[in-house]
């Protein structure tokens, strides 16, 4: 969800500038992960959390082992593995003379969107077809057994919007490549957004079951931040396949969402703002570059953009990425593949400084997709 986006656009940003070797050693770095990714599904298409390699491989300490694996998967856990394949998948498609990597990277994410649209939608509140979060587990007769997903004793909704962005970033990925994405998705997405959508506060607060203090909190931000891209992909999906209605839909929804980060967001009753740390920062970074790019601008994703690149660069003094002591904005110390995310954000900002803006859809020059633009979205969100 996070290594991947960023170690794609430190490869395009190299690519861009000319840099054959850094290129190299990025690409390099990237298709390990996909390989890594690879070994991380099942052949039902259900994908694991963890498994630790050296057991695996030596026999060393616990963990799954081989055919050991326990047969359960986690259904955000797998979207969020589709949405960060998919951006290696748009990078080799920018790139171009990678055709089977980038075949091979939609067929895994079409297998494993497959297995979740099979077993992850029900009826919500009267609308059929809505794509819900559950552990699913096999039952060794051909048969799956899911638990809808629950923190601290209530049905929590958090990590739901990631399965809409898994399935909607893969219908993305699969169009832009040519490929056909399963009709019977479009209605997920369309019944999905609709309850998402009449599920969030007039002020855009879409888990607002879970409070402002469950898992520290962070569900207010996170699970907007999720809603939000969760409704983009769909956009980005409708938009390309030609279903404008749908398209616009789902891109209102979004802003929405967004302008609740942005606006009205509290944890833990302190106001919630420009976060640093090395894995959300970089990553709201990048959607909201999506966003203005494909979208126009909005003030205040600029806003948020320019002041996370300004307090990085400029008043911390890149100190963070130094691993200053005295300069840690979180995670900043660890060598994870969430810290991996920064790179994101420093591929974003090189491209703009040498004048080769990135999109996520801009192919070797085609346009097909590069200024795919909306009329106006809406107005500024009331707070609550």
């Amino acid at each position: 969800e996070a290594g991947m986006p960023g170690l794609a656009l430190a490869a395009e940003a190299f690519r861009r500038s000319g840099d054959p070797v850094r290129t190299a050693f990025a690409e390099k770095l990237l298709w390990n992960a996909c390989e890594a990714m690879f070994a991380m599904q099942d052949a039902c298409g259900g994908v694991v959390t963890h498994v630790n390699e050296l057991s695996v491989q030596e026999g060393i300490g616990l963990g799954y082992r081989g055919d050991a694996r326990d047969s359960s998967y986690n259904c955000d856990q797998m979207a969020e593995w589709m949405r960060g394949l998919v951006y290696a998948t748009l990078y080799y498609r920018r790139r171009g003379g990678e055709d089977a990597k980038m075949h091979r990277l939609n067929a895994a994410c079409l297998k494993t969107g497959n297995f979740l649209f099979a077993n992850c939608r029900e009826d919500s509140d009267g609308v059929p077809d809505v794509i819900r979060n559950y552990n699913l587990f096999l039952d060794g007769k051909g048969g799956v057994r899911r638990k809808a997903y629950h923190q601290e004793g209530r049905r929590c909704d958090v990590y739901q919007p990631r399965i809409l962005a898994g399935l909607a970033y893969t219908a993305v990925a699969l169009t832009a490549c040519g490929e056909q994405v399963p009709t019977a998705w479009w209605s997920a997405f369309d019944a999905s957004v609709a309850w998402m959508d009449r599920k969030m506060k007039p002020n855009g607060w879409f888990d607002w079951q879970c409070g402002d203090m469950v898992e520290g909190g962070c569900h207010t931000f996170l699970g907007n931040i999720y809603a939000g891209e969760g409704f983009f992909g769909a956009a980005l999906a409708d938009r390309m396949a030609g279903r404008a209605e749908q398209s616009s839909a789902a891109l209102k929804a979004s802003h929405k969402a967004y302008r609740y980060v942005t606006d009205d967001c509290y944890i833990r009753g302190n106001r919630y703002q420009y976060p640093l740390e090395f894995w959300v920062g970089p990553y709201i970074y990048w959607l909201f570059a999506e966003w203005e790019r494909h979208v126009g601008p909005e003030p205040a994703f600029r806003d948020w953009l320019e002041t996370l690149d300004r307090k990085w660069s400029v008043e911390r003094k890149w100190d963070d990425f130094m691993r200053v002591p005295s300069m840690n904005c979180g995670r900043a110390e660890n060598n994870g593949m969430l810290t991996v995310a920064i790179l994101g954000y420093l591929g974003i900002k090189q491209m703009d400084e040498i004048g080769r803006p990135w999109t996520l859809l801009d192919f070797n020059g085609e346009g097909r997709w590069q200024n795919l633009k909306w009329g106006k979205v809406c107005a500024k969100t009331p707070a609550s």
